[in-house]
């Protein structure tokens, strides 16, 4: 079995998919589908001349795929496990979209976005291989161009579509391409009202998430709070977002889908408090303890020159529960509390909020 045979099949099939996407048999999509992701590891383990191309572990798949910097990216695009982790996270994907189409009887409107997505992903696998072969300095393995510049009036169309909600379902509007921008400030949002904190700032300018992030990883390090999901990928798809957001490098479409499928546990988490459990923390006194330790953080960082921090504390309360899944008391009492230790860093330069 030659690569240059499998590489036919694959080709046919996808046109197939392409085709049958629109007007087709749910089950016959399905199985077709099936059949090219069967076909489309015979590709890599023929180029990677490995067994099993396809990754289990969706942690290690995440190590490989999300970049934290423009340098990481341009590293991670040299070296063969960024490609690895790439395919391996579009079949875990693309399964998920096919479980969603066979099981969960999808309504009209669902099963045409659900179609559409897979045209996209499927349309990404083999621009992967492409872009895997000219990292080799090889040829192109099939005849498809996408541009790696993000379509900037899909932002525009895709506001008009949530304010007004006039454009079709499948509009090019509704697209997860957008989408990293969201997943981006839903991170934020978690890890912030996770404290109960609406915002912060530093001598009136808003505080920096790395900085966030190094205090919020201090407390997990000492077990004081615990996460559903591993920190270290949390912040590398924060990250990731950032990338996407300041510079024009398209992502493969599958990204944000096993972002989502990543995050799922860090938003959610399990059992009846499903919204609060995500984040565990030890008590009241710990989120007490962490607005202490941001504002000795950047106090620390001042070298010497005055500032002043001022946590917001938010209305919601506390988005997280105690080790033994209770809900945090929902009032933020800091006010009070800040009252209580307004001297505790006065030798640090630092004004009390």
């Amino acid at each position: 079995m030659t690569i240059n045979w499998i590489v036919e099949q694959v080709e046919s099939k996808q046109s197939c998919i392409e085709q049958i996407s629109y007007y087709g048999q749910l089950r016959t999509l399905t199985n077709e589908c099936q059949q090219y992701l069967d076909l489309y590891e015979k590709v890599w383990n023929q180029m990677f001349q490995i067994k099993n191309s396809f990754i289990s572990d969706t942690k290690s798949i995440a190590e490989k795929i999300y970049y934290k910097t423009q340098k990481n990216y341009d590293k991670k695009l040299k070296n063969r496990e960024y490609y690895r982790g790439n395919c391996s996270a579009f079949n875990i994907v693309l399964r998920k979209v096919l479980d969603q189409l066979n099981n969960n009887s999808p309504s009209e409107q669902a099963s045409i976005k659900l179609r559409g997505l897979i045209r996209t992903y499927i349309k990404d696998s083999l621009l992967l291989i492409n872009d895997y072969q000219k990292s080799k300095n090889n040829e192109a393995l099939f005849p498809i161009y996408q541009t790696k510049n993000p379509d900037y009036s899909l932002y525009y169309d895709t506001c008009e579509q949530i304010i007004f909600g006039q454009s079709n379902f499948d509009h090019p509007s509704d697209t997860n391409e957008v989408t990293p921008a969201l997943i981006r400030f839903m991170i934020e949002l978690r890890l912030k009202l996770s404290m109960g904190i609406s915002g912060y700032n530093v001598s009136s300018s808003p505080g920096n998430m790395s900085d966030f992030f190094e205090v919020y990883k201090y407390f997990i390090n000492s077990n004081q709070i615990t996460v559903d999901s591993k920190i270290d990928i949390i912040q590398a798809i924060y990250q990731w977002g950032n990338i996407y957001i300041h510079t024009e490098i398209r992502q493969y479409s599958w990204l944000t889908g096993f972002a989502i499928h990543l995050l799922h546990p860090f938003f959610y988490g399990n059992g009846e408090r499903r919204r609060q459990s995500g984040v565990r923390v030890q008590s009241q006194t710990t989120i007490y303890d962490f607005y202490d330790k941001l504002k000795h953080h950047h106090a620390q960082k001042s070298k010497n020159r005055e500032i002043s921090v001022e946590i917001q504390p938010s209305k919601l309360g506390f988005i997280c529960t105690d080790n033994n899944g209770n809900p945090i008391p929902c009032r933020n009492h800091y006010t009070i509390y800040e009252k209580v230790i307004s001297g505790a860093y006065s030798g640090n330069k630092m004004n009390a909020a």
